[in-house]
């Protein structure tokens, strides 16, 4: 099976109206992705747009000085995570601490609760998100966007061995956070 990644970057690498075709094709599959993945940081949703932007113009050029692409995906995404580092050792932004976010109220409604179950949820993702980044992504790039143990191994710099490893431990600490949401999800059913 060949993943349209690959293509669209031998595409862009090759140059011409194809060239532009590709870089569409894959903004539109990659650019709210990567908006997500920066605002996750705490990038706002300016700089998230700047930074996401700015990863294509990266990974065009990287294309044109010739970089040969093994594993299109994670190769993608390592385009990213060089940007949002980058961007970090220069100016940072202000982030929101957790700690100081409202606690849920529970209500009777039952649409209430889950509403309160989902951002339950989103919160307790984002306290994960915190305190683990790596395994945060990882496991988002594992569910989300359905990424093998090799793809998120070349990204982490880990064996897929070793990645399946993290993976394991990263879902059994994310469970750890869900874990206050289960009366949530014993009031919503």
């Amino acid at each position: 099976m060949t993943v349209p990644e690959a293509e669209w970057l031998q595409q862009i690498a090759a140059g011409g109206e194809s060239r532009r075709e590709a870089v569409s094709a894959l903004y539109r599959h990659y650019a709210a992705r990567f908006r997500g993945y920066f605002q996750r940081r705490g990038a706002s949703p300016a700089d998230a747009e700047e930074l996401c932007q700015d990863s294509f113009v990266r990974l065009v050029r990287a294309l044109d000085r010739g970089t040969r692409v093994e594993q299109p995906r994670a190769w993608i995404w390592s385009v990213a995570q060089s940007q949002w580092l980058d961007w970090r050792r220069g100016a940072g932004p202000d982030t929101e601490d957790i700690a100081d976010w409202e606690a849920a109220q529970s209500q009777d409604d039952p649409a209430d609760r889950s509403l309160h179950l989902d951002d339950c949820v989103r919160r307790q993702f984002a306290a994960y998100s915190a305190a683990y980044p790596v395994g945060a992504q990882a496991l988002l790039w594992a569910s989300v966007e359905q990424f093998t143990a090799p793809e998120i191994g070349e990204l982490l710099g880990r064996t897929p061995g070793a990645t399946r490893q993290f993976l394991s431990e990263a879902r059994k600490r994310v469970r750890g956070y869900l874990a206050v949401c289960q009366e949530w999800l014993d009031d919503s059913s």
